[in-house]
Order: C-alpha cells, then sequence, then structure tokens
C-alpha cells in the first residue's frame, strides 16, 4: 500500500510538472503571437507612412510642376505680348536698315562700275537732268560710236559716223544761251530717217530724253494728217524729226524755217 500512494505521488507531480510546462508553452506561443502582430502592425503603419510620403511627394511635385507650366505660360504670354507691341518698330527699323544697305551697295557699285568704265555717262558733258533720266531707263554708259564722237560733235564740228543698227542717238540739247525761245520758235535741230518707222522710233527717244531737257519736238512723215503736223510748228518746236518728203513738203508750204538750225543728223543716209 505505501508503495502504491508514492506511485501516485510521483504521477502527480509529473502531471503538475506536464502541466505547467503546457501552460509556459501556451503562454509563449500567445507572446510569440502577440510579438508577430506588433511587428506585422508596425510594418504596415511603416509602409502606410512610406506610401503616404510617396503621395505626398508626388502631390507636392505635381504642384510644383502646375506652377512652373502656369509661370512659363504668362512669361510666353508677356514675351508674345511684348513682341507684338515692339515687333512692328524691330520690323521697321530692319527693313529701313535692309534699304540703306540696299542703297549703298547700290552707290558702290555705281562708282565702281563709273571708275572702271571709260564711257560712262558721269565721264562726258552731259547736263545733270538728262543724266538722271538716261539712269532711271538703265543706261550707264555710251555706246562706242557715242563716246567716241560726243565731244567733237558738241564742239561744233561736222562728223560722218557708222555703226550697227540699234546704237541709239543721243541728243545733250543746244543750251539754254543758244536755245530759241517763245511762241513759234524755229527748231535748233533737224534729224532726217528715209521711213516712217524709223522717225517714229527716233522721236519716242526725243520726247523721253528731250523732254527732259525741256525741249519740244514733232515728227514729221507722211500718211499722216498735215493739220496736227502745221499746228506743233506753229506753235514752235526745237527738234523735227521726219522722213525727207513730207519734211519738204511743210517747208513748201512755208510751215518751218531752218534758218536758226544749230545741229543736222541724217541717219541711215
Amino acid at each position: 500500500m505505501p508503495s502504491l500512494a508514492i506511485a501516485d505521488r510521483k504521477e502527480q507531480k509529473e502531471e503538475k510538472k506536464m502541466k505547467k510546462k503546457i501552460v509556459l508553452d501556451s503562454q509563449e506561443e500567445a507572446d510569440y503571437s502577440i510579438e508577430k502582430k506588433k511587428k506585422k502592425e508596425l510594418k504596415l503603419k511603416v509602409a502606410e507612412s512610406d506610401e503616404d510620403g510617396d503621395s505626398v511627394k508626388k502631390k507636392s511635385k505635381k504642384k510644383e510642376s502646375k506652377k512652373r507650366k502656369a509661370s512659363d505660360d504668362d512669361d510666353e504670354e508677356e514675351k508674345s505680348e511684348t513682341s507684338s507691341e515692339l515687333g512692328e518698330p524691330v520690323n521697321l527699323k530692319s527693313e529701313k536698315k535692309k534699304k540703306k544697305k540696299l542703297k549703298v551697295s547700290d552707290s558702290e557699285e555705281h562708282e565702281i562700275i563709273e571708275a572702271e568704265n571709260p564711257n560712262a555717262v558721269s565721264r562726258f558733258r552731259i547736263s545733270e537732268p538728262l543724266r538722271e533720266k538716261l539712269k532711271s531707263k538703265g543706261i550707264e554708259a555710251l555706246f562706242p560710236i557715242q563716246a567716241m564722237t560726243f565731244d567733237m560733235i558738241l564742239d561744233g564740228s561736222d562728223l560722218v559716223g557708222r555703226a550697227r543698227t540699234g546704237q541709239k542717238s543721243l541728243m545733250n540739247g543746244p543750251t539754254k544761251a543758244s536755245k530759241n525761245t517763245g511762241y513759234g520758235r524755229a527748231p535748233s535741230v533737224l534729224v532726217l530717217l528715209p521711213t516712217r518707222e524709223l522717225a517714229k522710233q527716233v522721236s519716242e527717244d526725243f520726247e523721253v530724253y528731250g523732254g527732259a531737257m525741256g525741249l519740244a519736238s514733232c515728227c514729221l512723215y507722211g500718211g499722216a494728217p498735215y493739220h496736227s503736223q502745221e499746228f506743233k510748228l506753229k506753235r514752235g518746236v526745237d527738234v523735227v524729226i521726219g522722213t525727207p518728203g513730207r519734211v519738204k513738203d511743210h517747208l513748201e508750204r512755208n510751215n518751218i524755217d531752218f534758218g536758226s538750225l544749230k545741229f543736222r543728223v541724217l541717219d541711215e543716209a
């Protein structure tokens, strides 16, 4: 019997120990699970805080980019307004500068041409109005036949010249001292041509270049009415251009007085 009691006590002690172990193990497991939960919660909180920080950063970046875009747009608008306000005068200034440069370059080119070309218009005794008219027509120099004979003719020498067709004659005209003036004045220049076509061509040149000198001209040719030609001759002209037949007819009618002639030209004689 005493041995059985001892055995029961031992069993009871072992059961108590086992219970204690179970309780301790359960407590440890509970503590471990609690720690795990705390760690998870901490991780979640950290992750949430990081996400919140990233979102805040992203939002701040977006706000900054929007502000930058708005400031850039404002700057562009201000620039466009200032450019629109100042664009016209700036363009006008640049255009004026370009025109000035072109004028300077053109004048320099003319000076170079005149310096290099011995037949340049500026080298001869040509009146300023006629020189300007020639330049306006693009004539910067005389033909060789004109350059060779200009001074001789102007000095009053008689001359016979030959040149290729198409080299136009040049009219400097009588000086104011020797020029006849007034109504019904007699002509100072006579130009005779073989055909009315040539007479018309030469007359057109005299109207352009002689007009710059204040010279009045009249073209006389057959096939045209006498009345209009007589009217011009009676009013007075400085230059008569015509064909021999019609000029002779007006001489016979006493419509022309060649007593004051200073220059006589026979074209294609």
